[in-house]
C-alpha cells in the first residue's frame, strides 16, 4: 500500500517505481516470452514477460512498446522506452515481479540474488540512467 497521488487514501502499488528520463530503453531482466504489450488501464503502455516456472515481470507507464506478443526475448534485450503513460504523475518505470499471479517484493526479489531470473540491480531514484532495469549481461557493452 501507499499513499494514493491522484485521490485520498492509500491505494494498492504491487511493484517498485524506478526514476529515468522519458525515451531511456528498458531492458528485460531476463530471458522470456513476450505474453503481453499493450495498452492496460492504470499501467498505461505494458509490456509483460513470461520467463516459465509461473514467473512473470512487467514494465509499465512506457512512452513506446518495442516488442510484440509471442516474441521471445533475451536478457539485455531493450523491450521498451521509459515514459508516463497510464496513472503516473511523471517519467518512470513501474517494474513488477509475479510468482503465481501473485506480486511480490521487487526489491526482495532483485536482492534475493536468484539466478533463474538474473535480475540485475538498478539505480536509485535520484539518478537517471540509460539502463533503466536489466541491461547487458556482467561483463557486456
Amino acid at each position: 500500500m501507499r499513499s494514493d497521488p491522484f485521490g485520498h487514501g492509500t491505494a494498492m502499488h504491487a511493484g517498485v517505481d524506478l526514476a529515468a528520463s522519458t525515451g531511456t530503453p528498458v531492458h528485460a531482466t531476463a530471458d522470456g516470452i513476450v505474453s503481453r504489450a499493450e495498452r492496460a488501464r492504470g499501467y498505461g503502455n505494458l509490456v509483460q514477460l513470461d520467463h516459465g516456472a509461473r514467473i512473470q515481470t512487467r514494465y509499465g507507464h512506457l512512452s513506446r512498446i518495442l516488442v510484440t506478443a509471442g516474441q521471445r526475448v533475451h536478457r539485455g534485450d531493450v523491450i521498451a522506452l521509459v515514459g508516463s503513460t497510464g496513472r503516473s504523475t511523471g517519467s518512470h518505470l513501474h517494474y513488477e515481479v509475479r510468482v503465481a499471479d501473485r506480486a511480490i517484493d521487487p526489491l526482495a526479489f532483485m536482492a534475493s540474488g536468484d539466478e533463474r531470473l538474473a535480475l540485475q540491480e538498478t539505480v536509485g531514484p535520484a539518478e537517471a540512467s540509460p539502463v533503466a532495469v536489466g541491461g547487458p549481461k556482467h561483463g557486456e557493452d
